[in-house]
């Protein structure tokens, strides 16, 4: 047990817990003149007396006119559950010590199901002589909570949910299909109900979530936090997620690009461990990418950086999804990949009959059946690496990573069909100095990729509250 050699004269309120690392001269405090006209009063938080007016003003009665009596064991003034000098704190009392460090500092959010109980400051203890009232708090040397973070990555056909620690290592998660409404403020409301059933299930209250990230699929204004007209979202047009987010939770918000979020979760926990120039390049529906350069993720002006599914490898190639011809998603894309199948399929093919007709054939039954050995296949194979070689050496001369993370349709070919024939291409279009140390590797993620990915863009909440700080 510790007590301040200070006192607050006349019940003069201060931003901070008085413990023997909090309290300094200030104005607002005096070393009082003599034993006998002593008023010792428990400075706390204006915001721990915001809930107990009543009691405050208790308190000053008490004080004016107290005579000289013995502390009372069990005594539950002026807060509940009072103990004798010496004793020790309970949980509740060491939690608020530690949520307070320096004058002037906000008070951290307390763990538990109920913040509001958990922030009364109950277990102190006073004794009284005379006129003097002097609050004993205990010494406190506890860590401060660490943080929880809540990931939520919003796709065109699944959302996820994801619970957190301060590292982005995922805890619990939750899965649902997207099923949007066309109306935005609907879709929001259910997404808050979700992420709240997740925290009850972890035992987390909502003021306990230290930061929200939510990975999109774009297009959105990183600026205003606004989701502006997604193709898999009807009816979200200038949608304001981050605001809304931020008033159901009130804690920092933000939003990430969901090939940029991904990206940042290989680069942390998957194929990129250790890198300081990553790309990370995934071939699902379309094509996206994310680029993490010099140890932090780049994102460019506008945060159009990574978008290398719309590089042009074939200047009057076939039309891309997003009206420009020759883009490397015309060629790499699963939808693309799709369409191109139903045109050249031969009847007899291994393809066709993987899919009950070539007219269902998608990138699933391409790789299936050249890994069972069909001519057709592996043909079709051959040029996916053919192109994906092209835009990689693209990508190498103009960013020179040390790794490259290929996922989804390279992923499930696997060394074979895809990494072993690119990185035989590159070696021959690439000079010697440039591809020496470089890696191609299939991503490692696999199906925790999208819980990874929306911590990691709640983790980038932190970095981007201490840039606006700092401007």
């Amino acid at each position: 047990m510790r007590t301040s050699r200070w006192a607050v004269s006349k019940f003069s309120p201060i931003s901070s817990t008085v413990t023997s690392q909090s309290v300094k001269r200030t104005s607002a405090i005096t070393r009082p003149r003599s034993r006998k006209a002593w008023r010792w009063s428990l400075a706390t938080s204006s915001a721990a007396f915001s809930h107990w007016p009543q009691r405050t003003r208790r308190l000053k009665r008490r004080c004016a006119s107290s005579k000289a009596r013995p502390l009372e064991s069990g005594s539950n003034w002026p807060y509940e559950n009072s103990v004798q000098p010496g004793r020790a704190a309970t949980p509740a009392a060491s939690a608020i010590a530690a949520t307070r460090t320096r004058i002037g500092t906000p008070p951290a959010r307390l763990s538990g199901p109920s913040c509001t109980e958990a922030a009364r400051p109950r277990d102190v203890s006073t004794v009284w002589w005379g006129r003097l009232e002097r609050v004993i708090l205990p010494a406190v040397d506890a860590p401060p909570r660490a943080p929880v973070l809540l990931g939520v990555d919003l796709g065109g056909t699944k959302l996820q949910l994801a619970l957190g620690d301060a590292e982005g290592r995922p805890l619990r998660a939750r899965r649902r299909p997207t099923e949007p409404s066309g109306d935005p403020a609907a879709d929001v409301a259910r997404i808050a109900e979700d992420a709240r059933a997740l925290l009850a299930e972890a035992g987390v209250a909502a003021c306990d979530v230290s930061a929200i990230g939510v990975s999109v699929p774009g297009p959105f204004d990183p600026d205003t936090g606004m989701v502006l007209r997604p193709p898999n979202l009807p009816g979200w047009d200038a949608v304001p997620l981050r605001a809304w987010l931020e008033d159901r939770f009130g804690c920092p918000v933000h939003l990430e690009n969901d090939a940029n979020a991904a990206a940042l979760a290989e680069w942390r926990f998957g194929a990129g461990r250790g890198a300081q120039h990553f790309v990370y390049l995934t071939m699902s529906t379309g094509v996206g990418g994310g680029l993490v350069l010099g140890g932090r993720l780049y994102r460019g002006v506008r945060a159009g950086a990574g978008e290398l599914g719309h590089v042009p490898i074939e200047w009057q190639g076939d039309v891309c999804s997003c009206g420009l011809r020759g883009c490397a998603e015309a060629y790499l894309g699963g939808a693309s990949l799709a369409r191109r199948l139903r045109e050249v399929t031969p009847p007899e093919s291994r393809v066709a009959r993987l899919a009950g007709g070539r007219e269902a054939a998608t990138a699933v039954h391409l790789v299936e059946a050249a890994k069972q050995g069909d001519p057709f296949a592996l043909a079709e194979m051959a040029r996916y690496a053919h192109y994906l070689a092209r835009l990689l050496s693209v990508t190498v001369f103009a960013l020179a990573p040390e790794v490259i993370a290929l996922g989804t349709i390279p992923t499930a070919a696997g060394e074979a069909l895809v990494f072993e024939p690119v990185r035989r291409q590159l070696g021959a279009h690439l000079w010697p100095r440039v591809a020496s140390g470089l890696r191609i590797v299939p991503a490692e993620l696999g199906d925790a990729l999208a819980s990874h990915a929306a911590l990691a863009a709640a983790r980038e909440a932190f970095r981007a509250r201490d840039e606006r700080h700092a401007s």
